[in-house]
């Protein structure tokens, strides 16, 4: 049984902690104390900026107005109130130097309202860091600690730099040549973190980067630039790319005379070009005919003379000047009648060797 003395106790705790008490002995409701005043910011918002949630980086030399979001979360109306906003710039003292001071007065707030407070922009002429920080002083506020918050400033004036990746690394044929396919992967670096990054193919239309892509034969001009959160932009930046993945187009015949056999070869490469053309006897190389003229239609002859009295095999390979290779080969039978007539070698015998 409670007492009258008890219940008095308790109703006097009740008001202490600002439980709410109704009959003697039974209890409704608790809850926490409630501050009469308690005005506080919120938020910082630099509109023409970019918040990437642990400083706002903005363009250096653009002016961005100040935005600040405050509140009353105490029980009382709170009158003729004063916001302050000063920035404080880092770049040549790294004590600061005040170079922004405004402030907007007659503010009021009811209970529970919050407010946008818009300063006047203010222009970031130099690339640095600043320090930008709004004070909601009251004299009685029972929660001083969140009246005021600081965020710091990075002005980037800084082009981004955009970077390629390109798989294999290096030309994996020869003579500057790729002789694969390659993948292309890009990315980029900045103070204020990159926005977007595009890229062009032989000068046509620029693409949106969205992740690695293939580039396939060809000489290929390949232009590429970033842009950052703040909106620098790279200076374009120019890249080569030669790709030849296919063989050399190659005809082998042979013409028997008297007292000799020629081997003649007619090859072709539009892409990297001619290189050479080789003869060889079995695992035995005769002779290598280097082409002057990459491109066209391109002729190498070879002559073995005395005739040979036994049967060989005379393979041509024909090389181009990424490095790829491909190969006839034509039987001479000891037997073969000098006609002076030529043969060619037979679809059968028609091969592509790979480097």
């Amino acid at each position: 049984m409670i007492t009258s003395s008890a219940t008095q106790s308790m109703k006097q705790a009740s008001r202490n902690t600002n439980r709410i008490y109704e009959n003697d002995g039974v209890w409704i409701h608790s809850a926490q104390p409630v501050s009469v005043h308690d005005v506080y910011v919120k938020q910082i918002v630099l509109p023409n900026g970019y918040d990437n949630g642990s400083m706002i980086f903005v363009k250096q030399g653009s002016s961005s107005p100040i935005v600040g979001i405050i509140g009353n979360s105490g029980s009382s109306m709170e009158s003729n109130l004063t916001c302050y906003a000063t920035i404080l710039s880092y770049v040549e003292d790294p004590n600061g130097i005040l170079v922004y001071q405004e402030n907007i007065s007659g503010i009021g707030l009811s209970p529970g309202e919050e407010l946008n407070l818009t300063f006047p922009s203010y222009q970031f002429a130099d690339e640095g860091l600043y320090g930008l920080t709004l004070s909601l002083p009251l004299g009685d506020d029972e929660e001083p600690g969140n009246n005021n918050m600081t965020v710091m400033i990075g002005s980037d004036g800084t082009p981004p730099l955009c970077i390629i990746a390109v798989d294999p690394p290096t030309p994996n044929g020869n003579n500057g040549w790729y002789d694969t396919n390659i993948t292309i992967t890009l990315s980029g670096i900045s103070g204020c973190g990159i926005k977007e990054i595009w890229y062009r193919i032989d000068g046509g239309e620029w693409i949106l980067y969205t992740g690695p892509f293939i580039l396939t034969e060809g000489n290929h001009s390949f232009d590429c630039y970033a842009v950052d959160n703040v909106g620098n932009y790279e200076t374009t930046k120019p890249w080569t790319f030669h790709i030849d993945t296919t063989p050399s187009a190659i005809q082998l015949w042979k013409t028997v005379r008297l007292t000799s056999v020629t081997y003649t070869a007619i090859v072709q490469d539009e892409i990297s070009g001619m290189d050479r053309v080789e003869f060889w006897i079995g695992p035995y190389l005769q002779n290598t005919e280097t082409i002057t003229e990459p491109y066209g239609t391109q002729t190498a002859v070879w002559t073995l003379s005395p005739i040979p009295n036994i049967n060989i095999t005379v393979t041509a390979i024909a090389y181009d000047l990424a490095g790829n290779s491909a190969s006839l080969w034509i039987d001479f039978l000891a037997q073969d009648l000098p006609s002076g007539q030529s043969q060619p070698a037979t679809p059968q015998q028609y091969e592509f060797v790979m480097r």
